[in-house]
C-alpha cells in the first residue's frame, strides 16, 4: 500500500489501529473473534448471506483475521474468493476498492500482471464530469465516498492518482451549512461518514484541514458513547465510532473527553461469541463491524473489559 504520489494511505492508517486493537483483546476474545470470522470460510471459499457483498466482507474479514492470527493460513481462500469474483467492468467502486484491498494483503499469491493497470484504466473512464468519483454508478455527480474508494483504490495498486487535486473542486462545494462535510451538496448537516473522507482527502493532497472539525467530531458523540452517522440518528454505531475516532487522530487532537464513554461503548458491542455487532438494535456480529471495533478500540488504546 504504497507509492510515491499520496501523503496518507487511507486503509493503512485503518490497518494501523486494526492491529493495535487486536493486540489488546486478552486470549480468549482473540480465540473466539478468530473462530466467528473462520465460519464464513467454507472449503477455502469466503461465504455470505448476500453474493453483492463478498468482496466488501471479504476485506474486513481477512484484514481482521491477518491482524489476529495472521494471514498465511488464510491466504488461499481469498485468493480462491478473489479469483471467482466478477470481471471489473461489472463491479461498482465500493467492490473495485475491496477486491484491489484484498490483493494487497496477500503474499504468496500475486495477481495478473496486467490487473493494476486495467483498474486504473478503468478508473479513468467511471471518474465524474466533474472530475472526481462517484459510488453510485453513472452518476453525473461524485461523491466524497466515491472520490476516497477511487483514491483508495489506486493507493492499493500503487499507482498515482491522476490530476488529483481536482478533488478539491468537491470538497469546496460539499461542506454542510454547519460547516462540516455532508452526503450532498448544500447539506444542513454533516456526517461523521462523510467528514471522514474529506479528512483523509485532504491529508492525501496535502491540504489544511478545518481546525474547527475537531469539536464538531466531538459533539457528534451520542448518549451511548458512540458517535452518531447523522444527526437525526438516536444512538451510535460502530462504524461511525471508528470513523470519528480515526477524523480525530487524522487532525491530531487529543480526544481524552470523549475517550471513557467510547470505550464503554466498544465494550457494550462486543459479543460474548466473538466479534462485535454495528449498533444497539442489531442482535448478530458482521466482519464489518468486527473489523471497526478493533480499530476503534485500537485508537482508544485500551483493553476491552471483560
Amino acid at each position: 500500500m504504497r507509492n510515491e504520489t499520496s501523503a496518507f494511505y487511507f486503509r493503512q492508517a485503518e490497518l494501523d489501529a486494526l492491529a493495535n486493537g487486536a493486540s489488546l483483546l486478552n486470549k480468549e476474545q482473540r480465540q473466539t473473534t478468530i473462530d466467528y470470522l473462520q465460519s464464513f470460510i467454507i472449503n477455502d471459499l469466503f461465504k455470505c448471506e448476500k453474493p453483492e457483498e463478498t468482496l466488501s466482507l471479504a476485506w474486513h474479514c481477512f484484514a481482521t483475521l491477518k491482524s489476529l492470527d495472521g494471514i498465511e493460513k488464510y491466504e488461499k481462500a481469498l485468493f480462491n474468493t478473489l479469483n471467482k469474483a466478477p470481471n471489473i467492468q461489472h463491479m461498482d467502486l465500493q467492490n473495485l476498492e475491496a477486491y484491489s484491498a484484498c490483493w494487497s494483503l496477500l503474499k504468496n499469491y500475486t495477481p495478473d500482471k496486467f490487473l493494476a493497470a486495467d483498474i486504473a484504466d478503468h478508473l479513468l473512464q467511471i471518474r465524474c464530469p466533474d472530475s472526481s468519483w462517484s459510488h453510485i454508478k453513472r452518476s453525473p455527480h461524485s461523491s466524497l465516498y466515491g472520490s476516497w474508494l477511487a483514491f483508495s483504490t489506486y493507493q492499493n495498486i500503487e499507482k498515482a492518482i491522476p490530476e488529483e487535486l481536482k478533488v478539491l473542486n468537491l470538497l469546496n462545494k460539499i461542506k454542510a451549512k454547519d460547516d462540516a462535510f455532508g452526503h450532498q451538496y448544500e447539506a444542513e448537516h454533516g456526517s461523521i461518514a462523510s467528514t471522514y473522507f474529506a479528512i483523509c482527502l485532504l491529508k492525501s493532497i496535502e491540504e489544511d484541514i478545518p481546525h474547527q472539525l475537531n469539536n464538531w467530531i466531538c459533539e457528534q458523540q451520542a448518549d451511548d458513547g458512540g458517535f452518531l452517522a447523522t444527526h437525526i440518528m438516536p444512538f451510535g454505531d460502530i462504524n461511525s465510532t471508528a470513523h470519528a475516532l480515526l477524523s480525530l487522530k487524522n487532525l491530531d487532537k487529543p480526544f481524552d473527553s470523549v475517550k471513557n464513554d467510547t470505550l464503554n461503548f466498544i465494550h457494550d458491542h462486543y459479543q460474548n461469541t466473538g466479534g462485535f455487532i454495528a449498533h444497539c438494535r442489531e442482535l448478530k456480529a458482521d466482519p464489518a463491524s468486527s473489523y471497526y471495533g478493533l480499530v476503534a478500540l485500537g485508537i482508544v488504546d485500551s483493553y476491552l473489559k471483560l
